[in-house]
């Protein structure tokens, strides 16, 4: 059977051109097959290169973090309890105030962006929503910018229902969903040279 499978995808090229099948039912399954789709599209498609530096800022704070634990776990094993409690106290404060950080970083930094990628001469930032029992997902697509917005210049951005882009089956029409993306990208692009 593996077999089988294996020589399917090598006729068909890779394993990422096969169709995206999940069960419609299940909210977080459909917003990151969406968002997969949506990552797809730009980096391999349209061969844009992704930007990490918003997710590095995430797994920096995030393993400082760690870091703070597994010193107070090693301090606590070479020198037990008594001895290590100034260590033990230090630490722990030290960990909540980085999660503290990574929960501020989250909200005012990354702002629910999954994917930066560069055209070559401009960052854009892509966010999604779907809201637990809503079938209307949201997409937005903002060019990445170090000035201020212009007063009245605003990021595009799409609502559309999940139906629209899955059949019966819970299978992704890639077609469809990529040409609204694509729509949304050039409506922004657009605007820029405007």
């Amino acid at each position: 059977m593996a077999d089988k499978d294996d020589n399917q995808v090598a006729q068909n090229g890779t394993e990422d051109e096969k169709p995206v099948k999940i069960d419609k039912w299940d909210g977080n399954a459909v917003k990151n097959a969406l968002d997969d789709a949506v990552r797809n599209f730009f980096t391999k498609k349209q061969g844009f290169a992704e930007d990490f530096k918003v997710m590095d800022g995430r797994l920096a704070i995030s393993t400082v973090s760690v870091l703070f634990s597994l010193f107070a776990l090693a301090y606590d094993y070479l020198h037990p309890f008594p001895a290590s409690k100034w260590v033990l106290a230090f630490c722990s404060v030290s960990y909540f105030v980085s999660v503290g950080a990574l929960t501020a970083y989250l909200w005012w930094v990354e702002k629910g962006v999954f994917l930066v990628f560069n055209d070559g001469k401009t960052n854009w930032n892509v966010v999604s929503g779907l809201k637990k029992y809503d079938h209307i997902y949201t997409l937005s697509l903002a060019r990445q910018t170090d000035a201020p917005p212009k007063a009245g210049s605003k990021d595009r951005e799409i609502s559309k229902s999940v139906a629209e882009f899955f059949d019966e089956k819970g299978t992704l029409l890639t077609d469809r969903f990529e040409a609204e993306v694509m729509r949304l990208f050039r409506s922004v692009s657009e605007k820029k040279t405007r």
